[in-house]
């Protein structure tokens, strides 16, 4: 039985497609052993991942969505045009980052006439929509990069495609190989630093990132820059726990804090101080604690504005710290928010 959309609330209250792992998986081994028979089936596949974007609290494209596109189009069938045309319009992310030449694949140039004679309602809505000539020219180079995404067997997989994609599946040992032979055969560091920070955080090796952001720390040049690592460090202490060993991070950034002002009206201020929160709450030394929470609160009273993750955060820390009338004042000021938010919402 194809994997069909099935709808479930998640823990988060969030709407969540049940199969969607298993459409994926069904259209990973479509790509394999492509054939002609196939053509419904993907067609169903990829009608079903277009009603689960738009059903579901996601938003953008998925690994379903390009995978069922570049194998529906691989047939040229012009009466797929219209399921194109959906799947870039579910959102506003889908409506960016879809690639719209997926419409014009089979027909090119001749697509308008055909949509005007076939699909007059969509002409209606396209018709407007004219393309470039330089647009038709590259339709073809198009074509070949979407091909060399999409090989015809599993060992001509790049290694990064194959991080991501065990990944999604929750194989975190085969996503771990797959990124780090990624990195070997990298020459940009940048490239690669960047890299393994955001992927080694996805598989949870905060250890690793932590070794990442340290040497980005000896290198940065402005005290923004500084900042802004300070509080991806102690989120990634925090991930850990909060040993105690990042508590020298709160001096550091005590000290940077004191060279510039416009950290109190913008975002890096109240990154740093929700990290520090976070830290506080989880760590395990009272004193530790109780001093971190003390860094927070100096650099919390400093802020313009809180929002409501950070008002969040420092009740569980202030709790934590048995600072019981703080942590009061904090979750009053949250549950304002909150409803300030909600009210924003149910307009």
């Amino acid at each position: 039985m194809a994997p069909d959309f099935s709808q479930t609330m998640n823990t988060e209250d969030l709407a969540i497609d049940l199969n969607a792992k298993q459409r994926y998986a069904t259209l990973l081994a479509i790509q394999y052993d492509f054939q002609e028979i196939d053509k419904e089936l993907i067609r169903y596949l990829f009608a079903q991942e277009i009603d689960s974007l738009i059903n579901d609290d996601t938003s953008g494209t998925t690994y379903s969505l390009w995978l069922g596109a570049y194998l529906l189009a691989s047939y040229r069938d012009p009466l797929d045009i219209p399921s194109f045309y959906k799947a870039k319009n579910i959102d506003m992310d889908t409506h960016g980052g879809f690639d719209t030449e997926f419409m014009y694949w089979a027909l090119k140039t001749e697509t308008h006439d055909y949509v005007r004679t076939h699909f007059p309602d969509l002409y209606k809505k396209i018709q407007d929509d004219t393309e470039s000539e330089e647009f038709y020219e590259c339709l073809d180079s198009w074509w070949a990069n979407r091909c060399s995404e999409h090989p015809a067997h599993p060992a001509d997989e790049n290694d990064y495609a194959l991080y991501e994609r065990h990944l999604y599946f929750g194989d975190l040992k085969q996503a771990r190989k797959h990124i780090d032979n990624w990195a070997r055969d990298r020459r940009d560091e940048r490239e690669v630093s960047v890299t393994l920070e955001y992927a080694y955080k996805a598989l949870g090796a905060y250890r690793e990132v932590i070794k990442i952001l340290e040497v980005n720390l000896s290198q940065a040049k402005t005290d923004r820059d500084k900042i802004i690592i300070i509080s991806d460090l102690l989120q990634m202490y925090a991930a850990l726990n909060s040993p105690p060993e990042a508590f020298a991070y709160f001096a550091q950034a005590d000290a940077e804090l004191s060279t510039f002002q416009n950290w109190k009206s913008v975002g890096l201020g109240k990154m740093l101080v929700h990290a520090a929160f976070e830290y506080a709450a989880l760590c395990d030394d009272d004193q530790i604690a109780v001093s971190s929470c003390g860094f927070a609160l100096s650099w919390c009273q400093e802020l313009t504005s809180h929002h409501y993750t950070l008002l969040v955060a420092g009740e569980k820390a202030t709790r934590r710290c048995q600072l019981i009338s703080l942590a009061e004042d904090f979750r009053h000021k949250a549950e304002t928010e909150r409803q300030r938010i909600d009210a924003l919402f149910r307009k």
